[in-house]
């Protein structure tokens, strides 16, 4: 496994071409944005440069679509969602997350789950014919609701990627919601093989998980979620893939750029261990 840096990782006011410099001297083999701040940031020479040498990639990032939209709204941003996900797999990324709500219930509007999946399985089709995989974030925090369908588990979105039944539609697998959706290593070694796969790596301070935000996230290794067992069990089930760092944090957002993205990768090493991670420069 390897590193990616979340660009939220940084000061929210730091350059798209910033975060890809600070991210590459750090250490760090991947960045993770958007496709409209991979845009901003090949403006800028070096950044473009580093980008395009493969020096580093910009593995994953988001498209300009949200499942809850209205009809209309979303029908039109799956067809901005397309123009953007050709133009990010040009330069390299693999993949591009929706987020699941965690109940039908909370979706606004109130859409049914047959259009949620429908949804879905229109977005996995535009990633398809730009060689892309679409994975489904699950939001763990806040208690379950009971007799409800739930898409707050690891469970609930392994469940979503059945339904929607599309080769390129995986999950990902945040440290923190499964921390706090009361994930079980368990659950982890029930992942198919060769799902597509991504994965944010953070950390969560001592206390009742439910009681937890996601304003409350902290480096790898600074919190109580034992992210040994759950790297061991990612790796029991063959994924080799990247990790990336992900977490909004006042401390971090009041550093330099560089600072913070150095603290990241170290954090990242101590909890991958260095031999799983190419050289620093």
């Amino acid at each position: 496994m390897e590193l990616s840096l979340n660009r939220v990782v940084l000061n929210p006011r730091t350059s798209a071409a910033r975060v890809v410099r600070s991210a590459h001297r750090a250490g760090f083999k991947y960045v993770e944005m958007s496709a409209t701040r991979l845009k901003q940031a090949i403006e800028d020479g070096e950044a473009r440069n580093l980008l395009r040498s493969g020096g580093i990639l910009p593995i994953h990032g988001g498209w300009s679509l949200r499942l809850h939209w209205d009809r209309k709204r979303f029908t039109d941003g799956l067809a901005t969602a397309e123009t953007e996900m050709a133009f990010a797999a040009q330069w390299g990324s693999r993949s591009g997350a929706l987020v699941l709500p965690q109940q039908l219930s909370c979706a606004p509007g109130g859409i049914s789950e047959e259009e949620l999946l429908d949804r879905i399985g229109r977005t996995a089709d535009a990633a398809q014919r730009n060689g892309l995989a679409l994975v489904l974030e699950y939001v763990g925090v806040g208690e379950a609701q009971p007799k409800t369908m739930s898409y707050r588990t690891l469970a609930g979105a392994l469940q979503a990627v059945r339904l929607v039944g599309r080769p390129n539609v995986g999950v990902l697998l945040d440290s923190y919601h499964w921390y706090t959706s009361n994930g079980t290593t368990e659950d982890i070694a029930l992942l198919p093989r060769n799902i597509p796969l991504f994965v944010h790596l953070n950390d969560a301070p001592a206390g009742d998980p439910r009681r937890l935000d996601d304003t409350m996230r902290e480096l790898p290794g600074s919190g109580v979620i034992d992210l040994r067992g759950f790297l061991g069990a990612l790796s029991a089930t063959g994924y080799q893939g990247p990790v990336s760092i992900e977490l909004k944090h006042p401390r971090l957002h009041s550093m330099p750029s560089g600072s913070a993205a150095e603290e990241a990768f170290r954090a990242g090493v101590q909890v991958l261990g260095a031999e799983h991670l190419h050289t620093p420069r």
